[in-house]
């Protein structure tokens, strides 16, 4: 699996519909196995602490053959930030999912995107940020580089 460590800042131009047109500017890895390109967007830009985020996932089959993702609970992906090593912020720390298995499929050239929405309260500072999906097959991790800023 090719995991891309994006380590410039995730700072990108944001509608609010998402991402424009074109995903490409925002981090992102690819699965050569599978085909599928899995990009992160992150808001409020610039993001702020305490204060409201929203982590989608935008997912693509960039292959040539149709890619089912199992998951195996309602948790469809996990963000985590880090710092010196240490884990400061999870998602999912303190939620409850439902245990249930569910697929989602995805064609050649389709998408999808979900949300994670969360307040977040961390030091204003510089982390390393790894998000992932919770689902089977193992897709690579999106890592990159994110600053928060004091509200």
């Amino acid at each position: 699996m090719g995991e891309l460590d994006c380590t410039h800042l995730v700072q990108f131009s944001l509608s609010k519909k998402g991402c424009h047109l074109d995903c490409s500017e925002l981090p992102g890895a690819f699965d050569p196995e599978t085909g599928i390109e899995v990009r992160l967007e992150v808001w409020p830009q610039p993001l702020r602490s305490p204060g409201p985020v929203r982590w989608t996932f935008h997912l693509r089959n960039a292959g040539h053959e149709p890619v089912t993702l199992a998951f195996r609970s309602s948790q469809r992906g996990e963000v985590i930030l880090e710092r010196n090593g240490v884990q400061v912020y999870q998602w999912g720390r303190d939620k409850m999912f439902a245990t249930i298995l569910e697929e989602r499929s995805l064609t050649p050239g389709a998408t999808w995107s979900f949300d994670l929405e969360d307040t977040i309260e961390v030091e204003a500072t510089t982390y390393r940020l790894v998000a992932l999906l919770s689902a089977y097959p193992d897709l690579p991790h999106v890592r990159a580089s994110i600053v928060i800023e004091s509200a």
